[in-house]
Parts: C-alpha cells; sequence; structure tokens
C-alpha cells in the first residue's frame, strides 16, 4: 500500500485565500471610515435636538402631572446648557450641557439664513434675547414662544421650540434654503 504524502481529504484555506480576504477587509474599512467620521457629527446632533425635545415634553407633562408651572430655561453662555425646574425651587432637570455630546454641538445658527419661524434674522448665540426660557403652565401651554437653535462643528442646524401658545413643541431641520 502506498501512500501519498497528501491527504486527499484536508480542508482549509490557503494563504493566497487568506491574503485576498485580508485586502478585501482592508478595502471596506478605507471607504467605511471616513463615512463613519462624517456621518457621525450629524448623528449627534439630530440626537441632541432630539433630547432637547424630549426633555421639554417632559417639562410640559411634569407642569400637568404637579399642576404647577414648569420653567424650561436655556444658557448659551457659558455652558451651553439648558434644564428645567418647578416654581422655581425643584429641579424637574438637571442642566444638560450640549457640549458633552461632542463634535462642536452647541446653541447657535450654523448654516441657517433665517430663523425658523417667523423668517428672520437669527440670534448669534442661537438662543433669541426673548427666548431665554418658556413656562408650562398646569394645562401645558407656554407663556413664550420661540425657538432655540443647535448646531455642529459642521454647520448643519436644528431649531427646537414653542411656536404656538397651545404648547406644542416642533423640532425643525435647516435643509437650505429654508426649514423642514
Amino acid at each position: 500500500m502506498n501512500r501519498s504524502r497528501y491527504s486527499k481529504n484536508v480542508s482549509g484555506f490557503t494563504l493566497t485565500e487568506m491574503i485576498m480576504v485580508m485586502i478585501i477587509i482592508g478595502i471596506l474599512a478605507g471607504i467605511a471610515i471616513p463615512s463613519f467620521f462624517t456621518w457621525m457629527p450629524n448623528y449627534q446632533l439630530r440626537r441632541a435636538a432630539r433630547d432637547l425635545y424630549s426633555s421639554m415634553q417632559r417639562s410640559k407633562m411634569e407642569a400637568i402631572k404637579g399642576n404647577q408651572p414648569v420653567v424650561f430655561s436655556f444658557s448659551p453662555a457659558p455652558g451651553n446648557t439648558y434644564q428645567a425646574t418647578l416654581s422655581g425651587i425643584t429641579v424637574v432637570m438637571l442642566p444638560v450641557n450640549l457640549t458633552d455630546y461632542g463634535y462642536g454641538i452647541q446653541f447657535g445658527g450654523g448654516s441657517a439664513t433665517v430663523s425658523a419661524d417667523p423668517p428672520q434674522a437669527l440670534p448669534g448665540n442661537g438662543v433669541p434675547g426673548t427666548y431665554t426660557s418658556t413656562t408650562f403652565d398646569t394645562r401645558g401651554n407656554v407663556n413664550n414662544l420661540g425657538y432655540v437653535y443647535i448646531t455642529n462643528s459642521r454647520g448643519s442646524v436644528y431649531a427646537v421650540g414653542t411656536p404656538v401658545l397651545g404648547g406644542v413643541i416642533r423640532i425643525r431641520k435647516w435643509a437650505a434654503p429654508s426649514w423642514d
């Protein structure tokens, strides 16, 4: 019986196949990584805008549930923060710092050329002087109308605010030359 040194049932990958797989993985990573870094700042900005929207909704519900007004205030300088307080004493929501999201997220108009509603000049710091705070009353209505604007390092912008006295909270995205 003459046995050859190599068995016909040997399975595995050849060195050439392994090298080809590594090259394909390298090419895919070379394409995906730059796309990730382009996508991430806008993702974080959208997340920050939605968190702000949710915080305002929570404050509105807290005012209705607690049968006491809740003040939702914005502080663009020095910390880019917002918070809600109940009757000026009890903290409903601890201050949220926009810079914690990274990617240059802060209050500001970014690439937007007009305000969300009504169309007029944007405030330099992203928080109009007339909208540094709004109060949700026990019925969920607000005493102050307006939007705050948040931007990122790429100049993308979202507007979040209360455009009507009925306490409706809206979130809008700048899609040049207008708001969506």
